[in-house]
């Protein structure tokens, strides 16, 4: 009912913060501040307008660099491109360095980077990570340590890990032959890195990624209440050719009831068109 009052009292241009409930009175205070101009999000793609970034660098910096507005007032946006028809660009930044994946000359994405000190629009971004024609970067995110990699290949999933210090990549490993895997990470001081995964017979699951020792440690699994144990099925991934084209087929089902001898029923389902495929991920309903 408070919130209904509040919507009542803002949607009336006379409303007054005298008419304002107490607990609503922070947001009220909020929206009775002068209108601020509208920065572009570096993520957004279209038009000619320009993206733009925080001379505070506060997006993965530590503490010290960051420009924190509690300390004082905010920092004055700069602009870090202008926008390109068609072009898509995400940007982070990370121990002095702006990152930016793009499809600006590479259709699968490439990722670049440039030093963020004394940054103008007309500096130079450096080619990080290359184009590859057989892997579409889908994103990315970084650490004080390690760059976490999203790929597609093939219609699956790749996660790599890549240390700053040395360069040197690794690809997670997961349980099974088909699967949904995300890499991203929580803490940006701490190189705290996790997964979303998902399998068809696997729910939703959260990991902890350990470079050194390369290895998973599972952190939380979707509960199913009616109950389901992951050890009874098996997920395989085929390949069909169909016209030439190998078509990527993943195969689910319960070990005590698959006969592989082609008697047991099959239910067929795919969809792929606009870069857009079904993900080989678990369902708890039908």
């Amino acid at each position: 009912k408070q919130k209904e009052k509040l919507a009542h009292l803002l949607g009336n241009e006379r409303w007054s913060r005298a008419n304002v409930p107490s607990e609503c009175q922070e947001v009220a205070d909020w929206l009775a501040q002068p209108p601020k101009p509208v920065v572009a999000s570096a993520d957004d793609a279209g038009g000619e307008e320009e993206s733009s970034f925080d001379d505070g660098q506060a997006s993965k910096s530590t503490a010290d660099d960051a420009g924190d507005s509690s300390n004082g007032p905010p920092s004055t946006p700069k602009p870090l491109s202008k926008r390109k028809d068609k072009v898509l660009v995400s940007i982070d930044h990370g121990d002095g360095y702006f990152y930016k994946s793009t499809n600006d000359g590479a259709k699968n994405f490439h990722l670049l980077r440039t030093e963020s000190k004394d940054y103008t629009m007309n500096k130079i971004w450096d080619s990080y990570i290359e184009e590859e024609k057989d892997k579409y970067l889908s994103s990315y995110d970084i650490t004080k340590d390690y760059l976490l990699l999203n790929y597609r290949v093939k219609g699956l999933s790749e996660s790599i890990v890549k240390k700053l210090s040395d360069n040197k990549e690794k690809s997670i490993k997961f349980p099974d032959e088909a699967y949904t895997a995300s890499l991203y990470s929580t803490n940006y001081k701490e190189n705290d890195i996790r997964v979303n995964y998902a399998s068809l017979a696997k729910p939703s699951t959260v990991y902890e990624y350990d470079y050194d020792k390369d290895k998973l440690k599972t952190l939380k699994v979707q509960e199913i209440p009616s109950g389901f144990n992951p050890k009874e099925y098996k997920v395989e991934r085929l390949y069909v050719k169909t016209d030439g084209v190998q078509v990527p087929v993943s195969l689910f089902y319960k070990k005590s009831l698959f006969k592989k001898d082609g008697s047991n029923p099959l239910y067929l389902y795919g969809y792929g068109s606009y870069g857009i495929s079904t993900p080989p991920a678990f369902r708890n309903s039908a």
